[in-house]
This record gives structure tokens, sequence and C-alpha cells, in this order.
């Protein structure tokens, strides 16, 4: 379930990008700080130094290896990392997926958050993730974020997106309601370095 969380948010970016064709481009002047790896899990924290990253999941998750998908110099290219809980007889699994997305690849028009947050709910959608609402400015580990909810059958997903100055940063949340997953989010611990991040303003 892990690896198929994983493998459906690289699906999710790989039809973003199939379906906008002027997304890999050559930029000029590509970001300095594009020097992106893939970070490892110390007693289940998740760092990422060339992200300015360390994530905590919530209490009963546990982190997997962390990936990167894609080819420098191509839309998409991202690390991502996925944290899961084991299913018990009466429960669903919840789980916590964070990915970040190199924006350098993508035309200048597509990089806000505003640009990222279309082109992820239509991805959702094409998913069976139906919207179910949204918030501008939300925080997450004191940084603001937006925030987009969905649904899909029996479960329930809470997105949070930042386009910085380098990377989107996404921090997915899956849970059997939006008080369970309002709780995997709770108990998230998020530390985000806002110069290395790119994401300062």
């Amino acid at each position: 379930m892990l690896r198929l969380k994983v493998l459906l948010f690289a699906c999710v970016l790989s039809t973003v990008a199939s379906h906008q064709p002027s997304l890999v481009q050559v930029v000029t002047k590509p970001p300095l700080r594009l020097k992106l790896e893939k970070g490892a899990v110390e007693e289940n924290t998740y760092k990422n130094a060339s992200l300015g990253l360390e994530l905590t999941p919530a209490p009963g998750l546990k982190f997997g290896t962390p990936q990167m998908k894609g080819t420098l110099g191509t839309a998409p290219l991202i690390v991502t990392i996925a944290a899961q809980s084991e299913k018990g007889f009466f429960s669903e699994t919840e789980s916590t997926v964070f990915y970040a997305d190199a924006l350098a690849y993508y035309p200048e028009d597509q990089r806000s958050t505003e640009a990222y947050v279309k082109k992820l709910t239509r991805a959702n959608i094409r998913f069976g993730y139906m919207p179910i609402s949204s918030v501008p400015n939300s925080q997450l580990g004191g940084v603001s974020f937006f925030r987009s909810d969905f649904r899909k059958d029996s479960k329930y997903e809470v997105v949070f997106i930042k386009s910085c100055d380098v990377y989107a940063f996404v921090f997915a949340f899956v849970g059997a309601d939006v008080d369970a997953v309002d709780s995997l989010v709770l108990g998230t611990k998020v530390k985000l370095d806002l110069r290395q991040s790119g994401c300062v303003n």
C-alpha cells in the first residue's frame, strides 16, 4: 500500500506533465539550489539538507525509503517519501506522502502555488479524488500552505501545497475521514529551513 501510494503520486505528476506539452523546456538560468538529493531516514525522521527539510510523521506511521523520480532536465523531477500505519482488523491504513518537485523545467506561468494546485486537482480528479474544500492560507510547520481536501470512496485526503523559488513542496495525508486526517496533520512535525528551501517569501 505504501509503494502504491508513492506510485500514485508519481503517476499523478506524470499525467500532469503529459497533458502539458510545453512543460519540458530548457531554462536559460536554472536556480543554483537545484542539486536535489534523496535524503535519508534517521529514527523515523526524514532529513533532506538539499530541501532544508526535516519531517517526522504522526505517531503510528513508519517511513519507507525515499525515492528520486524523473531525469535532470525534464519535468517532473521529484524526490518523494511515504509513511503509513499498519492496517488493523477494524481500521483503515493511514498514510502521509511528501514530495518536492523541481520547478526549473516548468514554464514560468506554471510555477506558482495557484497553478500547481490547479494541476494537481485536475490530476486527482482523473484518479477519482473529488475536491471537497480549499483554504489558501493554512499552517503546516509554521509555514503557510494552500490546503486542498479530497474524497475518494472511503478515503479522505488533505494536500498541502506551496511553490517556492526552486521546488513545489507537497504534503498529502490520507485517512478514513477529515477528523482522522486532521489528527495526522496535527501529529506531524515539519521543520522547513526557509532560506535553504527557497520559501523565504
